[in-house]
């Protein structure tokens, strides 16, 4: 709309994304029917090619290239932007809760008393270690 209405409506939006072919174009031996109604010469068809009077005759226009930049551009974004949002996601819900967390220091902590005393008891019978903990 921007780039291609006078008036920024929809109005020419149609025709500018449709490309013009000429069927005089075709190959000698392509069989064309014609009715009798055919006025124009040309036929409209999907597409942003350059028209049959152009230099560059059917050759791609460079809003072509622009739309294939815009929906790249588009994908980059969206998908970066999925990837943030998953990330911060992914750090604000933690995958073990505080209280699990909590639990497991301490079971850690009490075997590793145990694992100390069992050193301690067992530094005491070689006599390592003296009565008071001290060598």
């Amino acid at each position: 709309m921007i780039t291609v209405s006078p008036d920024g409506s929809l109005y020419g939006f149609l025709n500018f994304t449709l490309s013009e072919f000429n069927i005089t174009d075709f190959s000698p031996d392509a069989s064309i029917t014609s009715n009798d109604n055919m006025t124009s010469l040309t036929c409209g068809y999907q597409g942003y090619r350059e028209s049959p009077i152009s230099s560059n005759k059917y050759e791609l226009r460079s809003i072509y290239w622009h739309l294939v930049a815009a929906r790249l551009g588009f994908v980059v974004v969206f998908e970066t932007t999925i990837v943030i949002i998953t990330t911060l996601i992914r750090w604000l819900i933690p995958d073990v809760p505080m209280s699990l967390k909590l639990q497991i220091r301490h079971e850690n902590y009490i075997t590793n008393e145990m694992i100390i005393e069992q050193e301690l008891r067992r530094a005491k019978e070689l006599g390592i270690v003296g009565s008071r903990g001290t060598s």
